[in-house]
């Protein structure tokens, strides 16, 4: 996987203008989404989710979850549909926790697995949205959604206006 490069997109003359518009928000999504299809909201999560060892956090995974709840509320009300990975497989890593351990049975940072699992949703979508949330500009998985939704032609809605 490739390293995050947003100034590559960001000082793009087609930034804004094309299928990438920074600063966008929930209001501007909804008004360039076609009506019915949902939109891949892609939010950070496996390097927001570490704790100071560098293992898995399940309290930082509510965290992470929480906040991708939250941007998914905001599309909601405005009459988009989101498609949220991390909602889902954060529920599906919780609910793999073992009750004697506080460790998953599916591993949270796999990210093959995840990449896989994550792709169908992507591709079924209108549109990715990245909201504001702290570490999506590190987050190489954002980076790689939105890289496959704009070779696919698919239009991307990052909620940051600067970088």
């Amino acid at each position: 996987m490739t390293a995050p490069n947003w100034p590559k997109f960001f000082n793009a003359p087609a930034s804004g203008q094309g299928l990438l518009r920074f600063g966008a928000g929930p209001v501007t999504v909804a008004k360039w989404v076609p009506g019915g299809r949902p939109v891949y909201l892609a939010t950070p999560y496996s390097r927001e989710v570490l704790n100071a060892r560098g293992q898995w956090d399940h309290h930082k995974s509510y965290n992470q979850k929480y906040g991708a709840a939250k941007a998914a509320l905001a599309l909601l009300e405005v009459g988009v549909t989101a498609l949220s990975p991390i909602i889902l497989s954060a529920e599906i890593i919780h609910a793999s926790m073992r009750d004697e351990k506080p460790i998953p049975r599916i591993d949270p940072l796999d990210a093959v697995l995840w990449e896989g699992w994550c792709r169908p949703m992507l591709d079924v979508c209108c549109a990715v949205v990245v909201p504001d949330l702290p570490g999506w500009q590190r987050s190489v998985g954002i980076w790689t959604e939105v890289v496959r939704a704009l070779d696919r032609q698919c239009p991307v809605f990052v909620y940051a206006g600067e970088l």
